[in-house]
């Protein structure tokens, strides 16, 4: 059985979802530990979570983020930009 990453990537994969998804997929798979509903986890499908991802932000700055506390210092120490990712992906 495939793993959750695995099946976004070949899902949003399409010509017509990269634009976005090139920019909103990194933000998702660090959070990758996290269920829908919120519940910390190590493992998806008996394999083990990959929360890590490279980030591009709208300037061509790249961040390694792995995980959450990553992901929340990029909002407020690396000013990645990631509003303009939330805006884009809005507006279509």
């Amino acid at each position: 059985m495939r793993v959750m990453r695995t099946k976004f990537t070949e899902v949003t994969s399409k010509a017509s979802w990269t634009g976005c998804h090139a920019t909103i997929n990194p933000l998702g798979f660090s959070l990758g530990n996290f269920d829908a509903v919120g519940r910390v986890g190590t493992t998806d499908n008996s394999k083990p979570v990959n929360a890590s991802a490279d980030y591009i932000s709208s300037d061509g700055e790249t961040a390694k983020l792995n995980g959450p506390r990553d992901l929340a210092q990029g909002f407020h120490i690396r000013n990645l930009h990631i509003e303009s990712a939330v805006i884009a992906a809005t507006r279509k």
